[in-house]
């Protein structure tokens, strides 16, 4: 039911309800009042007589900007709070987009980090492989020269060995 003039509306009806709400209730409110207050509009704004006249005030008409007013100051209003919410998303935009490209160089940053050390050590890892290779060759190369001569001296040791029994042979011969 629609407040009428002069009655009030309790606080706790208004107390939980949203900011918003009650801007919409007042206006509603507000209209009620012009309307149900059962006095054309028109008499309800102060019409000067001219003191010479027997006649009543004259009515003149209401001034349309007391409605366009309220109308217009809830449209100002409305669109003072989209522009001050439209700045608000677009602040926190920037700084989300900010602290993206912030965390973006941050990890960047990290990774060739990390990729310069990790490249440091391989090429020292690469290094200790090659110093191993050529340390294996060395030693390969060392170990042929070793078995060739083994078998060099084991060849003479043969040669002698048979030398020996060829002559012993002769001698048991005779």
């Amino acid at each position: 039911m629609p407040p009428t003039r002069g009655s009030a509306i309790s606080k706790s009806t208004t107390r939980h309800t949203p900011r918003k709400t009650q801007t919409a209730q007042r206006t509603q409110e507000s209209d009620h009042i012009s309307i149900s207050s059962g006095t054309p509009p028109s008499s309800q704004y102060y019409t000067p007589t001219d003191p010479d006249s027997d006649s009543e005030p004259a009515a003149t008409p209401a001034p349309s900007h007391h409605q366009d007013g309220l109308a217009g100051l809830m449209d100002r209003m409305v669109e003072e709070q989209r522009k001050r919410r439209s700045a608000h998303e677009s602040l926190i935009q920037t700084s989300y987009t900010a602290e993206v490209n912030s965390t973006k160089q941050a990890m960047d940053k990290l990774f060739d980090e990390h990729e310069a050390q990790s490249a440091k050590a391989h090429e020292a890892q690469v290094a200790r492989l090659k110093s191993l290779f050529r340390e294996k060759a060395r030693l390969e190369a060392a170990m042929q020269d070793r078995v060739e001569q083994m078998r060099r001296d084991y060849l003479a040791a043969a040669r002698e060995v048979q030398a020996v029994a060829e002559y012993r042979a002769q001698q048991l011969g005779k």
